[in-house]
């Protein structure tokens, strides 16, 4: 039974974590420090402005090449990844996918990026846009290109309490207040938690199952038994043979 107990444990505990221990090869070379800004730039997030809150559609291209104006306008790029103190990356959008691009990261600079993207596993958010203004940050292109919609325990380490504040955000335009909970840092292993509440359940509802068979059987075999004794005795009242 403890070793039944235990094997669900393991097995959950694998299955709950998986997703929250692999990390990029880049997070591993470089450590989890933003030194330099190596991976994102902080005062790029929500950056002040007149006009745009952190509840505003950044769907649209002409709405990202405006934010990108006011964070040049704004921020002097003299970071990890600048290019002679620009913004731009070495190629226009048309190229950035081409061989060279991909498979070498010095190609690459910040560029604006959704903290918490389109596809996410954060239930309290299921359904809610995140492409919206208070999401919306300068980062390593060539982080981003290995994480895209993955690795949300590397982005929530990299991020920390900004991750906490975008979260704030999509939930707060999504329903018009913001979580009474901090994000949920263990959301990838509250999957395994129910995995092993389901899991646990199962080998107690079979465990029931195999004792309640048991007893029907010992009851059943009880009341053969007995009934054997009667019919021997029955047997031996009126159907036994007398000796003279």
């Amino acid at each position: 039974m403890l070793f039944c107990l235990f094997f669900i444990f393991f097995i959950s505990f694998s299955h709950s974590t998986y997703d929250c221990r692999i990390r990029t090869q880049l997070f591993k070379n470089a450590g989890q420090n933003n030194d330099n800004y190596y991976y994102f730039i902080p005062e790029s997030f929500v950056p002040l402005h007149d006009s745009y809150n952190i509840c505003t559609n950044m769907s649209r291209k002409d709405q990202i090449e405006y934010y990108m104006k006011i964070v040049s306008k704004n921020i002097n790029c003299s970071f990890s990844h600048c290019f002679q103190g620009k913004w731009e990356v070495i190629f226009d959008d048309t190229n950035t996918k081409g061989v060279n691009y991909v498979k070498n990261p010095l190609l690459y600079s910040y560029e604006p990026t959704f903290i918490i993207p389109k596809t996410h596993n954060i239930s309290e958010i299921d359904g809610c846009n995140t492409e919206i203004y208070g999401n919306l940050i300068m980062s390593y292109g060539f982080w981003n290109d290995l994480t895209k919609d993955r690795y949300l325990q590397e982005k929530l380490i990299i991020y920390h309490n900004i991750f906490e504040l975008s979260y704030q955000h999509i939930y707060y335009c999504c329903y018009h207040k913001y979580s009474t909970d901090r994000y949920p840092f263990y959301e990838c292993n509250r999957s395994g938690l129910r995995f092993m509440i389901t899991m646990i359940g199962i080998i107690l509802g079979i465990i029931f199952i195999l004792f309640a068979y048991l007893f029907i059987k010992k009851w059943r075999g009880q009341n053969n038994e007995e009934d054997d004794i009667k019919n021997a005795e029955e047997e031996n009242k009126y159907g036994g043979v007398v000796l003279f």
